[in-house]
């Protein structure tokens, strides 16, 4: 019976804390809680711990009286007038009177629990949002303010770069003017150093123009600087160093038929004629209609090969007479080519010619001398030989070519001697002797 009633009363706890066993395995969270309220109640629990281990002492005391035997003390004390079922009924319900109220309080702090902590969750995400859209606020702002702050950078960029460009351009401007003060300047002072150069070369100081056109070059260098240098190491028989003026003159420009024909000149002198040709056929294909260019050439031919040319010499020699008679350098050069052909008379007539025409016919006193020397009229050719070394001692100094005399001396030797060939003998072994191909230079 005893037993029954027993498990009447836990079954009744049962149902009264079913519900609450269901909440508090369904959420982790509430168990968490209730620890935490019972921690902060332990003073509490720990006086309803010592009440309940009193009573729970007496139920055995009383327990242990009824175990004894119920026959033996059929007299129970006046205090003890409680039966024993009554007993355990009320022990029972004081049990479940203090579990329904802690459950009960339990329930109320899980209730509150369970609003309080999504409201906290929702105004924690709610805080989150607004910290996270102020975030988001402020880095757009910043954005907004560095792409301003960029645009200003770029703006002041642009502003620097269209000034720093201004200023180049400027900067270019003023060193392409300065350029041009200078290139104007130095232009000026060669120009001014090469025409005293000039005038120095045409009054015979061929030395002294010389160091003018060095000193021409340092400031500008050009063409007709080079072709003058040039002729002026020409006219002093540095044979080489003429070629390399004219060569420089061909370096500046590719199309300067002057240089083209005085190197030619120069090879012809050096009897180099595979280059004399070469160089006058391109000063003719630059400028074909400089006639003497073309003679030239046929003087160079002759000089070569005088029997396969001479017929050509000969017509060339007849037309250029007619054209060009006034000119005292076509009148030389077509004596110089009779004279390769062997028509001395023609030679001596158009030598002649020339020689009126100049004020000091340096050059053609010479040519006289060897066409009258090769005529055998040894007479004229000292009276010619003698003007030319008057007018030799006052400029070049040069002498007579080293090959010409050996050529004339042996056609004065294989000639008849007389006074004349005797004397012009030993005038021409007093006169100095310089190479022709101009080796000393």
């Amino acid at each position: 019976m005893v037993g029954g009633k027993v498990k009447s009363a836990i079954n009744k706890i049962r149902s009264r804390v079913t519900f609450f066993n269901f909440f508090l395995g369904a959420t982790v969270f509430g168990v968490v809680v209730l620890l935490i309220s019972v921690f902060i109640n332990f003073k509490y629990v720990s006086d309803m711990t010592t009440k309940i281990t009193k009573t729970q002492m007496e139920v055995e005391w009383i327990l242990n009286d009824i175990t004894e035997g119920e026959d033996s003390n059929k007299a129970v004390s006046s205090s003890r007038s409680v039966s024993k079922d009554e007993f355990m009924q009320q022990y029972y319900l004081v049990q479940s009177d203090w579990l329904n109220k802690w459950l009960t309080a339990l329930a109320i702090i899980m209730a509150i629990l369970g609003i309080m902590v999504p409201i906290c969750f929702v105004k924690f995400l709610e805080n989150k949002e607004k910290e996270m859209n102020r975030i988001i606020d402020d880095a757009r702002k910043q954005k907004d303010e560095m792409e301003i702050h960029v645009e200003k950078m770029e703006q002041q960029l642009s502003e620097v770069m269209a000034e720093s460009e201004a200023i180049t351009v400027k900067s270019q401007k003023m060193s392409q003017e300065l350029a041009e003060v200078k290139e104007y300047v130095a232009t000026a002072q060669s120009e001014s150093i090469y025409m005293e150069a000039k005038s120095e070369y045409e009054n015979g100081h061929i030395s002294e123009a010389i160091e003018l056109l060095y000193k021409a070059k340092n400031h500008k260098i050009s063409n007709k600087i080079c072709n003058l240098l040039g002729k002026c190491f020409f006219s002093k028989n540095y044979l080489n160093k003429a070629i390399k003026a004219y060569s420089e003159a061909i370096e500046l420009d590719k199309n300067d038929d002057i240089a083209f024909n005085e190197r030619a000149r120069c090879y012809h002198h050096k009897k180099q004629y595979d280059e004399a040709l070469s160089d006058i056929n391109e000063a003719i294909s630059l400028n074909p209609k400089n006639n003497k260019y073309r003679l030239n050439k046929m003087l160079f031919l002759v000089s070569f090969d005088k029997v396969k040319y001479k017929a050509d010499a000969e017509k060339l020699i007849e037309t250029a007479r007619n054209k060009y008679g006034y000119d005292w350098v076509v009148l030389n050069i077509l004596g110089l080519i009779s004279s390769k052909i062997d028509n001395y008379e023609l030679a001596i007539n158009l030598l002649e010619s020339s020689m009126k025409l100049v004020f000091q016919p340096y050059a053609q006193y010479y040519n006289l001398a060897r066409v009258y020397i090769l005529q055998g009229n040894y007479k004229k050719a000292l009276t010619k030989l003698k003007e030319f070394i008057k007018v030799d001692e006052k400029k070049q100094n040069l002498g007579i070519y080293d090959d010409d005399y050996e050529l004339w001396k042996d056609k004065i030797l294989s000639s008849e001697q007389n006074d004349f060939s005797t004397n012009l003998l030993e005038f021409l072994k007093n006169v100095k002797k310089t190479k022709r191909t101009g080796e000393d230079d």
